[in-house]
C-alpha cells in the first residue's frame, strides 16, 4: 500500500510539475510585458517632462518680460497723470485759438 501511496503521491506531482511550469511561464510572459509597458510609460514621462520643462522656460520668461513691462510702467504713470491732469485744464477757447495759428 505505501508503494501505491508513493506512486499516486509521483503522479500529482508530475501533475504539479507541469502546472507550475505553465504557471511560471505565464508568469514570465506577464513580467515580461510589464517590463516593456514601464519602459514605454518612462519613455512618454521623459519626453511629458521635456515638454513641461519648456513650458516652465517660457513661464519664466514671461514673468520676467511682465515684471520689466510693469516697472516701465509704473516710471510713466507720473507723466501719464500729469498730462491727464494738464489735459483737463484746456478749455475749448484754448482749442479754437490753437485753430486759428
Amino acid at each position: 500500500e505505501a508503494s501505491e501511496s508513493v506512486a499516486q503521491l509521483s503522479k500529482e506531482l508530475v501533475v504539479k510539475e507541469r502546472e507550475l511550469a505553465v504557471a511560471s511561464a505565464k508568469a514570465d510572459e506577464v513580467l515580461r510585458e510589464v517590463t516593456v509597458k514601464a519602459t514605454e510609460a518612462e519613455k512618454v514621462k521623459a519626453a511629458v517632462q521635456k515638454v513641461k520643462d519648456k513650458a516652465q522656460a517660457l513661464v519664466d520668461d514671461i514673468a520676467a518680460d511682465k515684471a520689466v513691462a510693469e516697472g516701465k510702467l509704473e516710471t510713466a504713470r507720473p507723466a501719464l497723470e500729469e498730462a491727464e491732469t494738464a489735459l483737463q485744464t484746456i478749455k475749448a477757447s484754448d482749442i479754437a485759438t490753437v485753430r486759428k495759428l
